[in-house]
């Protein structure tokens, strides 16, 4: 007998075993181990892993009790204590022995006895999977290799959150809250999906919630790769640890195949769950073998029936009701309909009838929440009946005449249905529908303009113009669907009709904006012109630029403030020189523009349709906030408020920033949009908007998101104050006092209160910098670095959230905090503030989602090796 053989069948016992030991209670297990292993020590180690597993129903990270522990090392890496255990292995919290990383990391270890070949096939298919997910809502592998001993180990990502119905329930989330979470951990499995990974374990012990509100899925210990070699694909049927009956799907339940449909399944009970708080099954009822049954032959009766539901043991409908801020009938209300629909398709017993995959449920998901017509549809009476007839033919038998006469009206209406069904069969063209719409959200999607996804763009260009490419067909639907006479149809068939209607009008429509000729928003003409600029970016930055290279990185090398800088080419930058007063060099961005030229004077003036221009700003100690204590100390302001207390140190790395903020027709360029209050055009008495005013009244959201297409980010606090200061350490750059500001700044003066600004402006009758609001960017006199506007003009976004919780600088960005707080750091003041408002260490925050007209841009980036 060949050894894979052997193994099979040793597996086959196990999971023999293992069933029968799960139905007994406790205190009858060790007798029965004891009887069936006899002298196979091993065995019995197995089976007591995977009962320990199944009890407690772990998931990656989930806790134990705590217990002695002595740190040990395990690679590069130093265990600080145990987090929980599963069937395969043992988790720990970790944190790399020698300091070079700083964050704690959960590492897993094979269980101790668990060697057998099988065992480390599994434990190593686990890290193969994860090391084909990289999605920001799953959490990543960060590190492989073996212990001391030999044994297998991986680090991944360390979660800290709450499991995520326990997370709902703690904040009292609505049903529109939990489903857009939902959605969120669906588009993460769609994720997996993609990479042909079926996770085959999802529920809520396997979803955490982060501090920011964001899920992560864990726990691929018993995916599946769609892709995997034969013998792979027999580990995966014969022995993993136990599913988790009350989320497994019928047919992992019944050894059929696994498939995307089956992951499905399991959201859809988490769905569910989170909805109403009870399981659709009623697990808390039933033993598992009843359980399992019920699963795999029961229809899953409607969400919106379990809102009223009193269950033995289990909180009142009331109380469940409520931690969902509303009433029992009101949430019957909220569930009943389209989110019926929604759970119902998901958990259809047949994989075949539910969503296709994670992505189908997502998409479904998000157009409840954006108020449009879901693709779900429910079971009808026919389906109801097939199904029940095939679960009790004896009592259909004796029900004689009632059965025929039942039996009967479920053909005839299963004929109709099939007549129906090719009529909907012609509409079902409207999935094209679902393909406009992710075509629409590809177009959204922060994907940088870069050689390496040149083919993502130009692949979604294909596919809008083959979409574009069917408008006729689905014209020529819409009429016959307009001309046909619905007379005799009753009201579902009407709804459905006009439902029909109105999505093939929404699609056509969508097909027509595709196919302007305009490269912005979602369009054909967007997609390829981003396709352009990505696939071209490498020979304009660094072939046809490689002279000015060269030249840049020995003047850098050589150059005392940048510290002996061995500066690589930079993808996307083409180096334009140094400075004429500054000295430092500075570089023109291929992708936001066209190329800036000196005037004669040697300083760079933007015209409209310029890109940007970076200044390589030199690395080195940063010392930002201020202190009020010691006048001869460094960063001493007499009025330094509390938050900006103490000065706190960190080292920099040398990075880019944008020499002036982002103007109006640059962010029109970018977006065709101009948000801002006053746009380019507008008359203000005598002054006239141009398009070289600071953009303003943008958000930090679309701020990040505009800026990622840029393969660009907002400076962090550190960055900003670092640039600003420019070496110096008096209160502004620009000096010790505040009339060192004339001549630097645009702030409210005297001019504006001559000349129509709101008389509840407090003014500066020292300065008269010639505007009322936003002047033109570069019109005043720049810092040290050579960057203009520092002070004054528009306040400008930092990447730091407003968070007391956060920790110190970290080294190389000096980023603080990007905890998804609602608000977020903005510095620098503006054209309505006083000279308070404009000291080097002045802190303000804005709304994350909000724009402000006193609120601009100023881009980073960082020098890449």
């Amino acid at each position: 007998m060949s050894e894979s053989s052997t193994s099979r069948q040793r597996w086959h016992r196990l999971e023999s075993l293992f069933h029968a030991a799960s139905e007994l209670p406790r205190s009858e297990r060790d007798a029965f181990l004891a009887r069936e292993c006899g002298d196979d020590a091993a065995l019995r180690n197995e089976l007591l892993a995977l009962l320990a597993a199944e009890d407690g129903s772990p998931a990656f990270l989930t806790p134990t009790t705590p217990q002695a522990f002595a740190p040990r090392r395990v690679g590069p890496w130093l265990l600080e204590r145990v987090l929980g255990e599963g069937g395969m292995g043992v988790v720990y919290l970790a944190r790399r022995a020698d300091d070079s990383f700083d964050k704690q990391v959960a590492i897993k270890l094979l269980r101790p006895g668990l060697v057998a070949a099988d065992w480390l096939a599994r434990f190593d298919g686990e890290r193969r999977v994860l090391a084909r997910l990289e999605h920001p809502g799953i959490a990543r592998l960060i590190d492989a290799g073996r212990d001391e001993h030999g044994a297998p180990f991986f680090a991944m990502e360390y979660v800290e959150g709450e499991r995520i119905d326990r997370w709902c329930d703690a904040r009292g989330l609505d049903v529109r809250g939990r489903v857009e979470l939902l959605a969120r951990v669906a588009r993460a499995v769609e994720h997996a999906h993609r990479a042909l990974v079926v996770h085959r374990d999802l529920k809520p012990a396997n979803v955490l919630v982060d501090a920011r509100g964001e899920p992560r899925l864990l726990d691929f210990g018993i995916a599946k790769a769609l892709d995997a070699q034969p013998e792979a694909l027999e580990l995966t049927r014969t022995g993993e640890r136990p599913l988790t009956p009350a989320y497994a799907s019928p047919e992992q339940l019944s050894g059929a195949p696994v498939r995307l449909e089956s992951d499905v399944w399991s959201l859809g009970i988490v769905l569910h769950e989170l909805l109403t708080g009870l399981h659709p099954h009623r697990k808390e009822t039933r033993t598992r073998a009843e359980l399992e049954l019920a699963v795999q032959n029961e229809l899953v009766d409607l969400p919106s029936r379990f809102a009223r539901a009193e269950v033995e043991g289990q909180a009142s409908a009331r109380e469940r009701a409520e931690l969902r801020g509303t009433t029992p009938s009101g949430l019957e209300r909220q569930l009943r309909g389209d989110l019926d629909r929604i759970v119902g398709m998901a958990l259809r017993k047949e994989p075949e009838r539910r969503y296709r995959s994670a992505e189908e449920l997502a998409g479904d998901l998000e157009r409840w929440l954006q108020g449009r017509p879901v693709l779900a549809s429910g079971d009808g009476l026919g389906y109801r009946a097939s199904r029940a007839l095939r679960r009790h033919p004896i009592e259909f038998a004796l029900a004689g005449t009632l059965a025929v006469a039942l039996l009967v009206f479920a053909v005839l209406y299963v004929r109709q249905s099939l007549r129906d069904r090719d009529q909907i069969s012609r509409i079902r063209r409207l999935s094209d529908l679902e393909r406009y719409d992710r075509i629409v959200a590809a177009a959204d999607e922060p994907v940088p303009m870069v050689p390496s996804e040149a083919a993502r763009f130009a692949e979604w260009a294909a596919d809008a113009r083959a979409l574009v490419a069917r408008s006729a067909e689905h014209r020529a639907t819409l009429a016959e669907l307009r001309a046909e006479d619905l007379s005799g149809r009753d009201d579902d068939e009407r709804r459905w009709h006009g439902m029909h209607v109105e999505r093939l009008e929404q699609l056509l429509a969508g097909l027509d904006a595709l196919a302007r000729p305009e490269p912005h928003g979602a369009t054909i003409a967007m997609f390829e012109r981003r396709a352009r600029i990505a696939a071209t970016l490498s020979e304009t930055s660094l072939v046809e630029a490689a002279e000015a290279w060269r030249e840049a990185q020995l003047a850098v090398s050589a150059h005392s403030d940048y510290g002996g800088l061995q500066l690589a080419p930079q993808l996307g930058l083409v180096p334009l020189g140094p400075d004429a007063r500054s000295g430092l060099w500075e570089f023109w961005h291929v992708a936001s523009g066209a190329r800036p030229e000196r005037n004669p004077d040697g300083r760079i003036g933007l015209r409209e349709g310029d890109g940007l221009v970076f200044v390589l700003v030199p690395g080195g100690l940063a010392l930002f906030g201020a202190q009020r204590d010691d006048p001869s100390a460094p960063n001493y302001d007499p009025q330094a408020e509390r938050d900006e207390q103490p000065v706190k140190r960190v080292q920099l790395d040398p990075f880019f920033l944008s020499k002036y903020e982002v103007t109006q027709a640059q962010w029109f360029a970018w977006t065709h949009e101009n948000p801002s209050k006053n746009p380019a055009g507008t008359r203000f008495r005598d002054e006239v908007y141009t398009p070289q005013q600071p953009v303003e009244q943008i958000s930090w959201l679309s701020s990040s998101r505009e800026l990622a297409r840029l393969d660009l980010v907002i400076p962090t606090e550190a960055q900003w104050e670092y640039a600003c200061r420019a070496g110096t350490t008096t209160a502004w750059f620009s000096g010790p006092e505040e009339a060192s500001l004339a001549g630097y700044a645009n702030l409210a003066d005297r001019f504006a209160r001559e000349h129509g600004a709101p008389s509840s402006w407090v003014f500066a009758d020292w300065v008269d910098d010639g505007y009322v609001n936003a002047a033109p960017v570069g019109s005043y006199a720049p810092n040290r670095f050579g960057l203009h506007d520092m002070a004054g003009n528009v306040w400008e976004l930092t990447r730091d959230s407003v968070d007391p919780r956060g920790g110190g600088p970290r080294a190389g960005d000096g980023l603080h905090s990007e905890a998804a707080t609602p608000d977020v750091i903005s510095r620098g003041g503006a054209f309505r503030n006083t000279a308070f408002s404009l000291r080097s260490s002045e802190r303000y925050s804005f709304a994350r989602d909000l724009g402000s007209w006193m609120g601009g841009l100023r881009p980073a980036r960082p020098v890449r090796p």
